[in-house]
């Protein structure tokens, strides 16, 4: 890859390190049986909700915004033949990882990880600073922290949007919290904004970025998102999805995926659908508005024997199996060496 316009040299997590930063998080996880995060956290108060679905499309445009992502989208994944499938499997491993208990944690992240070690090549054509026919990889430092930044800067932004708004202390909450979720990835602490206002500052500079540049790839797989209509369930809440996704997108953005331009009547849809979803939204029961991961890790910790039968038919109609994070099974890998840490201190403000 040609580095000149870079502001960064590319860093890559390789498997000692993965493992090593892995190992740490297994190793200082307060309660194994709750995971990372717990009933308690701001993590389940704004991941549990089904309105994060709204979200989906406007986080996966920023994914592929990046070159490298747009690539490793287009060249290793079976997003065209089968765009249902991404969309649960990518939220079967959002769930995992902050539903699951810490050895469903441990074990989706080395199956992630090792996928992400595959998902190597070069690009296919010269986007923003990155030359054509240069190489990528998926399990470089920087191209997974920005996958790790859409996902929490959407998060919050359709909690306040739909759900209600956020102070300053839960936001600097939520993001600390959310750095338990990069570790598993083997991002270095070194490497995350430090605060969540740090974090709104890292996403905007990123927007006006040439490093997201939206390339043919990147383009057509934006638009395929929505020609499939491959999120069911958001397109029965929301049929104009696409002005929806496009309201909330950085400008610069929007244009370069060709989402439709601003206008006032494009703006009145766009708050007629929030109004409706927000009178909606509060009058459907809890098991349809929370996510049925949340359900089955509530049952976990509950001790029962098996998840409800609603919630099995909810997980298989969302995410095509009836349980993903109700069981548990012996943690595999074993606790950090090259930890320094006294056990119960906090496995979200890792070294």
């Amino acid at each position: 890859m040609s580095n000149t316009n870079l502001p960064y040299s590319p860093e890559f997590v390789t498997t000692e390190k993965f493992h090593v930063r892995l190992g740490e998080v297994v190793d200082y996880a307060s309660d194994p049986v709750a995971g990372l995060f717990g009933p308690e956290s701001m993590m389940w108060r704004l991941a549990r909700h089904s309105a994060f679905f709204l979200g989906g499309w406007r986080a996966a445009l920023l994914e592929l915004a990046h070159p490298w992502v747009a690539n490793a989208v287009d060249q290793h994944s079976l997003t065209r033949e089968d765009p249902i499938g991404r969309f649960h499997r990518t939220f079967r491993n959002v769930f995992t990882i902050v539903f699951g208990s810490i050895d469903r944690v441990s074990r989706s992240a080395q199956i992630l990880h090792a996928v992400h070690s595959g998902a190597k090549g070069s690009l296919s054509e010269c986007t923003g600073p990155f030359a054509k026919g240069s190489p990528y990889t998926a399990n470089e430092v920087h191209a997974l922290l920005w996958v790790h930044a859409t996902l929490v800067d959407t998060m919050v932004l359709l909690y306040e949007l739909i759900i209600s708004p956020l102070s300053s202390d839960e936001k600097a909450s939520f993001y600390e919290e959310s750095k338990c979720f990069a570790y598993v990835f083997g991002i270095p602490e070194t490497q995350l904004p430090p605060t969540w206002d740090a974090s709104v500052d890292y996403n905007e500079r990123m927007w006006q970025s040439d490093i997201l540049t939206v390339g043919t790839v990147g383009r057509k797989l934006g638009r395929f998102l929505f020609q499939s209509q491959a999120m069911p369930l958001s397109c029965l809440l929301m049929p104009e999805v696409e002005i929806f996704t496009a309201e909330l997108m950085p400008p610069r953005l929007r244009n370069a995926f060709g989402l439709p331009p601003p206008s006032k009547y494009n703006q009145r849809r766009f708050e007629r659908s929030v109004k409706k979803i927000k009178f909606l939204y509060p009058l459907l029961p809890p098991r349809l508005r929370y996510a049925p991961s949340y359900w089955e890790a509530i049952d976990r910790l509950h001790g029962r024997s098996r998840t409800s039968p609603g919630t099995r038919l909810l997980s298989r109609l969302w995410l095509e199996q009836p349980e993903l994070v109700f069981h548990t099974f012996p943690v595999t890998l074993a606790p950090s060496p090259h930890s320094t840490r006294k056990k119960g201190e906090s496995q979200c403000k890792l070294a």
